[in-house]
């Protein structure tokens, strides 16, 4: 038996390391730009990302400003000495304006992903943005203004408030002590002169990697990548000493409040560089500590102590001396003494003893699945590419990673927790609810297979969708059903939601522990989740585990238990996730607009439900709900991955071969009237910063009028990514940090929406131009270049986050077929959205954007 489990550990370590085996190509070139091409054929996507180590621990005498970030705003397709801003978004919204960028404590990274077709536009777009900035005064305004907005939404932000606090008490020598979004003190400082003295000092090609990924031939790519930057001389790159703490001596605690209903804990050691060998048992220890229902810290302090809603663990291992092991948790605070204790002494307990070979083994396997997982869209290739390039060097270091990670030995775990564990070294930060206090108490050799989607009927009923892929080792396995929260009134609201998590609680052969002991083990990903319209279970795995993992889904569809005790803990868990969402503005306020959309419509319903109707819920009465909607007659089942297509057939017919239940037949939406006129709230809160929801009657998914709706949608927001006359207005007009809209398409009526979150001060102001801009749209014709704009926006959006993952289409696909609109419902969105005319466009927003219901929520 030990021989099998060394082999099979082998075995998944070898199929993790074989798919970051890319077709690569590196150089350096004459200027010191470090460039990386991976050439990966699975999708016509072409991504290029560029990093800067100039994150914010390289700001020297600027620490704490947050200089590196205003940057990266400035930088990000502002002006430059070729092109203006407004000529960048005319190119980027031309291939798509997928596009974006961000700042860390260790680098700047800007990232443009779009198809092959506008491989040209990125690679003369890229290095032009980041060598070439004007840093003008008027971006320069604009940005601070914005960013003085991010840090007022980041005061409402629970977990960036709890990293802040933590960072700043665990470093106090180290820049890592700073934010990198700067204190609003020092930020108001800056000047122009400032930002532009410290983008000259660190934007040289030679403190920069390039990292280009896509559907193309690499020793072709590599020259043309040289080409984009052959007009950047080399420049003496930056040195900056950065300075480490002292020995930690004594534990340090701290604590802040603010308005939120749960609390948050972090409990971390400082702990090692990447070159350290101890990077790879403490990483192995994070996964055995944390990760999944089976880890050490879930098991005790959820399961067994009741004291935490979630805990997980994790290592951070930087290129510099700010490293550390972390441990998360939000909870009760009158719990909070108890689960501080019990955390540390579940980590101290290892000192004394070893951990299990299965747990040793279930470590390896959850890392080596995460790898997998990271590379299935071109997109996250290419950014652990770029991460590991600027973190070791070495674009190669995943299978350097794996090695090291599958020589860990037990022996090594106990070692590193005796090294970095102990009280003195420990710093606990919590961000409590205000007013809170304590009460006291105890306690690349694959071979690339694609396939189209088959459809199979099976003899009990369900719908079975099939799709071969070989270029990654992971099955996709999709269970959808017709029901969710349309089916729900204000008295069981969240019933799907609660009956669909609890599938995980236990069969009549598996307890809930057997199910996490054999998902970790696996490291396998399983959601479960009810929505508006339905109610799904969500598996991706490694394909050497195709049989147990759909054995596994088989047994919880048709054989859960529903046991008193679990479901018990199953609803303490969605009640901690309802308190989460009102402490989420986003999710609040989205939640909030659609009640008063909605009305008394179940479409007013928050598929996690309330507090009072899942307290109000049952065993006996989500049994009934499972008995009744989770039935073959209602299941459409996809599974999509690295399996035989005729092995698959088989596999599934048997698996749920006893699957057999009648159920009931599936009622009708109740109809929704809509708006007869417009309806507008104001609601008080105690956060800083406001924000506003509109929402429109729309369409359902089928409606001929989706179209249309989905290009106005990429006009006035862009899509996925900023852009659109929503952002460019507001935010050129710094009246904004985020402004969205989005089309959600309901199977009886869905709704158009659009989210702003700006200062109290500047809320009339951007409603006011919100209620303009949709007025335009419906009143004004969109030009020839917007709406060709649109298109391309829409397409390539479509390809980018629709299609490009074997995972993506396999929900797409899924979801389309149990609403019965057909798997293959977005086979012809491309002819049909090139169809839409600007008079279609106009015919929409007349249509629907009509009457409306307001929210704003501010201090």
């Amino acid at each position: 038996m030990k021989v099998l489990t060394c082999l099979v550990l082998a075995l998944v370590l070898l199929i993790a390391t074989q798919v970051q085996a890319l077709e690569m190509r590196q150089k350096t070139l004459a200027n010191g730009l470090r460039v990386v091409v991976a050439e990966n054929h699975n999708a016509p996507v072409f991504t290029m990302r560029v990093y800067i180590r100039a994150g914010s621990d390289y700001e020297q005498e600027y620490l704490g400003s947050g200089i590196s970030h205003i940057i990266e705003h400035i930088v990000s397709g502002g002006t430059t000495s070729i092109r203006t801003e407004d000529d960048n978004k005319r190119i980027l919204a031309a291939i798509g304006g997928a596009h974006n960028a961000y700042t860390s404590p260790s680098h700047a990274c800007y990232f443009i992903e779009t198809t092959m077709d506008y491989a040209d536009s990125v690679l003369a777009l890229l290095p032009d943005w980041v060598l070439n900035c004007a840093v003008e005064p008027a971006a320069f305004e604009r940005e601070r203004g914005v960013i003085l907005r991010e840090i007022q939404m980041g005061r409402d932000e629970p977990r960036r408030r709890l990293g802040k606090l933590y960072n700043g008490t665990m470093f106090v020598v180290h820049p890592e002590h700073f934010p990198t979004i700067g204190y609003p003190e020092l930020f108001e400082k800056l000047t122009r002169d400032d930002v532009a003295k410290h983008y000259e000092r660190m934007y040289v090609p030679a403190n920069m990697y390039a990292v280009v990924a896509g559907d193309f031939d690499a020793d072709q790519m590599l020259p043309r990548v040289e080409a984009a930057f052959a007009d950047y001389p080399y420049r003496v790159p930056p040195t900056v000493f950065m300075p480490s703490d002292p020995k930690q001596m004594g534990r340090k605690y701290v604590e802040d409040e603010m308005d939120i209903d749960l609390s948050y804990l972090e409990i971390g050691f400082r702990s090692v560089m990447i070159t350290s060998e101890d990077t790879y048992p403490l990483h192995v220890l994070a996964r055995i500590l944390g990760d999944g229902r089976s880890s050490r810290l879930y098991r005790e302090l959820k399961e067994r102590l009741g004291l935490v809603y979630t805990v997980s663990a994790y290592s951070y291992n930087a290129e510099y001396d700010a490293s550390d092991f972390t441990v998360d948790a939000t909870l009760d605070y009158a719990k909070k003494d108890a689960a501080i204790d019990a955390i540390l002494g579940v980590i101290y307990g290892l000192k004394r003893s070893f951990v299990t070979n299965a747990e040793l083994e279930k470590a390896k396997t959850q890392i080596a699945a995460e790898r997998a997982f990271g590379f299935q869209s071109i997109e996250g290739q290419a950014g652990t590419i770029g991460n590991d390039l600027i973190r070791t060097g070495n674009p190669n270091y995943g299978e350097y990673y794996l090695e090291k990670i599958k020589a860990v030995t037990k022996e090594d775990i106990r070692r590193v927790v005796n090294k970095y564990f102990y009280d003195d070294a420990a710093t606990i930060a919590v961000l409590k609810p205000t007013g809170a206090v304590v009460a006291r108490e105890a306690a690349k050799s694959r071979v690339e297979v694609t396939s189209a989607v088959s459809k199979v009927m099976l003899g009990s009923g369900a719908t079975l969708l099939l799709k071969e892929d070989r270029n990654v080792p992971l099955v996709h396995i999709r269970a959808y059903f017709r029901g969710g929260s349309c089916l729900e009134t204000a008295q069981d609201n969240g019933a799907f939601n609660l009956m669909a998590r609890m599938l995980r609680r236990g069969t009549r052969t598996r307890s809930a522990d057997d199910v996490a002991r054999e998902l970790d083990a696996m490291g396998a990903d399983l959601t479960l989740a009810g929505e508006d319209d339905y109610f799904y279970c969500s598996m991706d795995f490694l394909s050497k585990d195709f049989d147990r993992g759909l054995a596994l889904v088989a047994d919880m569809i048709a054989n859960s238990t529903f046991a008193e005790n679990e479901f018990d803990k199953e609803r303490e868990s969605v009640l901690s996730q309802i308190m989460q969402r009102a402490d989420d503005w986003q999710a609040d306020g989205e939640a909030r607009m659609r009640k008063l959309l909605y009305g008394e419509h179940s479409y007013g319903l928050d598929p996690l439900g309330e507090e009072a109707s899942v307290k109000g819920l049952t065993a006996a009465y989500e049994r009934n709900l499972y008995t009744r909607y989770c039935t073959p007659k209602n299941m459409v089942l996809a599974v999509f991955g690295d399996v035989e297509k005729g092995y698959a057939e088989t596999a599934v017919a048997k698996a749920f071969g006893r699957f057999n239940r009648e159920g009931a037949g599936l009622p009708a939406v109740k109809v929704w009237g809509g708006l007869s006129g417009n309806e507008v709230e104001t609601e008080p809160t105690d956060k800083e910063q406001a924000v506003i929801f509109r929402g429109y009657p729309g369409m359902d998914p089928g409606s001929p009028d989706w179209y249309a709706m989905r290009v106005l949608d990429a006009v006035t927001s862009g899509i996925g990514y900023p852009g659109g006359w929503l952002h460019e207005t507001l935010r050129g007009q710094r009246l904004v940090y985020i402004v969205h809209a989005w089309n959600n398409a309901l199977m009886e009526r869905g709704y158009f929406a659009v989210m702003a979150a700006t200062s109290p001060a500047t809320a009339d102001s951007a409603l006011a131009i919100i209620n303009d801009l949709m007025a335009k749209i419906k009143n004004q014709y969109v030009t020839d270049q917007e709406l060709a704009m649109g298109k391309r926006i829409c397409n390539i959006m479509e390809d980018l986050y629709y299609a490009q993952t074997t995972a993506s289409q396999a929900d797409r696909a899924a979801q389309y077929e149990t609403m019965g609109l057909g798997y293959d419902f977005r086979d012809t969105l491309r002819d049909k959205i090139n169809a839409v005319t600007k008079e279609e466009v106009r015919a929409v927003a007349q249509k629907y954007l009509t009457n409306s219901a307001t929210l704003v929520i501010k201090p």
